[in-house]
């Protein structure tokens, strides 16, 4: 919206044809005014109460000579109102003001990006008489040119414009295409005039070909005998325009982002000479750079810290730069399997990592940084992009072993890993012959091969099948398999039998390799659990979301995936065959009980807690087996749970039962010692989140916990043992040790009072118990417990 100020006037035109700052003050001047120029704040106060929750272009801006700012019409600068923070020209790239009104009608300024696309106010002196730009006549419609009554013909070539879809540049060529033309290429100033008396805000046939800062050329191969850039232009603004666009007023041209739909088109032929799209090459031909994974026509690179030590990390606009050194650019991703494929190699980064999408040029309006790709796409996470703070601007794929490939936008100095993509080339020779861990049509995935078998076989057939190749059906280990089956083997062509069924007479279910059941991803309402529906399958997109998982009849004939490893099912501790007190659930020979109540202990009341039954301790964890068992138990939905892993301020992290710490799950980013409240409190103690992974927090936090116990045994006065189902304790341990937890957590308090306020003690200084450096392993008792989980 355009609002043109003569302090008795206001003009407004379409919203399609907001502009940069140059285009803004070009508008202006050809209606013999300029971009406003505020003086005092009786003029601000006026202006805000007719742009009420807009923000707008001023005619303020950077003075390239003198420095400081400067008024677009020669005025003296006499009147600033900046926001806080304000001016903080973010990235070198700010040296334009925009004023910002909220919907109550308060206003400040901020300097932004002169290539942003903005509405803007003009100003001209009382009783000039503003000019009105005169509208050219309309051309002649042209049968002759094709049927479409849009041709119109000049100097014997056909034109068409069309400014009621605003599409991206490779839209507006496939339109041309339609009309048997091409993107208007302009040979000469006449022709220039004509094409501008036809658009408003248009794509011509031009872009960068090449790598970025490659030459310009015309997509019709004319050539390039006239250009007609506006001020600054070309000037790639962000590093991601490569395709030009004409602007009505004054008919300048400007580079934009191919991939953002920003514009209108025009296109040419001759008559007679009809244009057919060229025909299509072989999209997955070509090679890729040594180092780089190739899935159907691109190649990617992933980037990133493979633990919490390695420094492997970048901001969005370095991870950018290194993929262009490359020869790529932060990946773009243009469909659901292809975003399978890239979240299926993030298995072993810890990070995030940094994609091309952004909105930096245009707010909301997200565009990939290649300049070229339109945005086909999108994968964003729940209540994401949310653009918190104004100031989240660049798209990361978040990842963990439950959930992977899910994009959220953040703000783009965070330091992420990154994953880079080119289109394969043939001129890239041919990568050496590798071997292959694989038979012959199978893919790879890390250790594993994967087969889609299209020859429709029962669930029983296709296990029989794949096991005489040396497989079994899938099995699905966690969200990273998932994907990399159902992007790169399965993609969406069928519905495929998996190895997991439900076991005779249970609701549970197993999978046919043996594998341990990690992970599940069913489909809404799945699985029914119907008398007959003890088979899963993997759907196809249809009325399902693809890959997701679905109990049906073990006799149906379907499409299967076979897979093959070398990996081996981890191995869960031999169950104990001593007991447990009431409420603790067995594994291996320890007992395990999650409390899971609304109301919430801190790490030392827990612990104390844990300590009351049978020799307790809050849980050590030794395996992600452990970790599901756990997961899978009475898990609360209250809370987090405290584990007993804490931090000696001698010896770092270590099991509170003494136990070696061979085994850790922490979320990304963990554990990042968070200090609080001015250094006096430290994340000493572990909480297990509802994913398993792990979080240092604060000791004092109340949460849920994890209890685990010894087995125990009852024995005669010969010492054999007793078979028997009885605890030795009261049944009525557990509400009692609660209700003596909560006790005891008075008394914790008013020792913390006196000790922290009385005696002046740091909270971070104290520790919760010490390492006993030649002891690691559990004491044996009973004799008949394992020393290690």
């Amino acid at each position: 919206m355009c609002l043109c100020w003569c302090f008795s006037q206001l003009f407004t035109v379409d919203f399609s044809q907001k502009k940069s700052w140059q285009g803004a003050r070009e508008d202006c001047l050809a209606r013999g005014a300029d971009l406003v120029s505020i003086h005092n704040p009786e003029e601000e106060i006026f202006l805000s109460g007719y742009s009420k929750g807009k923000t707008k272009w001023i005619g303020l801006s950077v003075n390239p000579v003198e420095g400081g700012y400067h008024w677009s019409d020669g005025t003296p600068v006499s009147h600033t109102n900046w926001g806080d923070g304000e001016p903080n020209n973010h990235n070198g790239r700010e040296n334009c003001v925009e004023m910002v009104t909220t919907k109550n009608g308060t206003s400040w300024w901020n300097d932004l990006n002169c290539d942003a696309h903005q509405d803007w106010i003009c100003m001209i002196a009382k009783g000039k008489k503003p000019i009105i730009p005169p509208e050219p006549p309309s051309p002649e419609p042209a049968p002759e040119c094709g049927s479409n009554p849009g041709w119109r013909k000049n100097n014997d070539i056909c034109y068409y414009y069309n400014d009621t879809d605003i599409v991206d540049f490779h839209t507006a060529l496939v339109r041309c295409y339609e009309e048997k033309a091409m993107l208007a290429s302009i040979a000469d100033e006449a022709e220039q005039s004509f094409v501008v008396s036809l658009v408003a805000a248009a794509w011509i046939g031009m872009r960068m070909f090449g790598v970025v800062g490659g030459e310009y050329m015309w997509v019709d191969l004319s050539p390039v005998t006239y250009v007609h850039w506006g001020p600054g232009e070309p000037n790639d603004a962000n590093g991601e325009e490569q395709c030009v666009q004409m602007n009505r007023h004054p008919g300048s041209w400007n580079d934009a982002n191919c991939g953002r739909a920003s514009a209108g088109y025009v296109c040419k032929k001759y008559p007679g000479n009809d244009h057919t799209p060229p025909p299509p090459t072989a999209s997955w031909e070509g090679n890729c750079p040594e180092g780089w994974m190739k899935f159907r026509n691109k190649c990617y690179i992933f980037k990133g810290s493979h633990n919490h030590q390695s420094e492997i990390k970048a901001n969005w606009s370095y991870a950018r730069d290194w993929c262009r050194q490359q020869k790529g650019d932060l990946a773009v991703i243009d469909d659901q399997n292809e975003n399978d494929f890239v979240a299926s190699y993030l298995r072993d980064l810890v990070l995030p990592v940094w994609i091309g999408l952004s909105d930096t040029l245009h707010e909301g309006k997200f565009a990939w940084s290649d300049g070229v790709s339109p945005v086909l796409y999108t994968n964003w996470g729940d209540k994401e992009p949310n653009n918190v703070d104004g100031q989240e601007h660049c798209t990361s794929i978040s990842h963990n072993h439950l959930v992977t490939g899910r994009w959220n936008d953040e703000k783009c100095n965070q330091e992420r890993g990154w994953v880079c993509s080119m289109k394969k080339s043939s001129s890239i020779p041919v990568p050496p012959p590798t071997s292959t861990p694989c038979p012959s049509g199978y893919v790879t995935w890390y250790s594993n091969c994967y087969k889609l078998v299209s020859e429709p076989k029962t669930w029983e057939e296709a296990q029989q099948a794949c096991v005489k190749e040396g497989g079994n059906l899938a099995s699905v280990d966690m969200s990273y398999d998932q994907a990399f089956i159902s992007g790169a083997v399965q993609q969406g062509k069928m519905d495929a039998w998996i190895g997991l069924r439900r076991m005779p007479g249970s609701d549970s279910y197993k999978w046919s390799d043996g594998w341990p059941v990690f992970f599940t991803y069913w489909g809404p309402g799945e699985p029914t659990n119907h008398e007959g529906e003890g088979c899963v399958s993997m759907h196809a997109p249809s009325f399902f979301i693809q890959g997701t998982w679905n109990d049906t009849a073990c006799d149906a004939a379907k499409p299967y995936i076979c897979k093959i490893t070398k990996e081996k099912p981890p191995s869960t501790p031999a169950p104990g065959d001593g007991k447990c007190v009431p409420s603790f659930w067995p594994y291996g020979r320890y007992c395990y009980f999650v409390y899971n109540e609304k109301r919430g202990f801190s790490w030392p009341e827990a612990r104390h807690f844990c300590q009351k039954v049978n020799g307790g301790e809050l849980a050590s964890i030794h395996s992600r087996a452990q970790v599901e068992f756990i997961r899978n138990i009475n898990y609360t939905k209250y809370h987090n749970v405290w584990i007993g892993l804490t931090r000696d301020r001698a010896y770092g992290w270590g099991w509170t039962d003494m136990t070696a710490l061979g085994f850790t799950n922490w979320a990304p980013g963990e554990p990042n010692e968070a200090i609080h409240d001015g250094e006096r409190l430290k994340e000493d103690c572990v909480e297990m989140y509802h994913d398993g992974t792990w979080n240092d927090n604060l000791c004092v936090q109340k949460r849920g916990f994890v209890c685990q116990h010894p087995q125990y045994y009852v024995t005669d006065e010969n010492g054999i043992v007793i078979p028997t189902d009885s605890a030795p304790v009261d049944a009525g341990l557990i509400a009692g040790a609660v209700i003596g937890a909560i006790v005891c957590a008075a008394l914790i308090l008013a020792v913390m009072y006196y000790v922290f306020s009385v005696k002046g003690v740091k909270p971070g200084d104290i520790s919760f118990f010490k390492h006993d450096t030649k002891k690691i392993d559990v004491e044996l008792k009973h004799g008949n417990m394992y020393n290690q989980h």
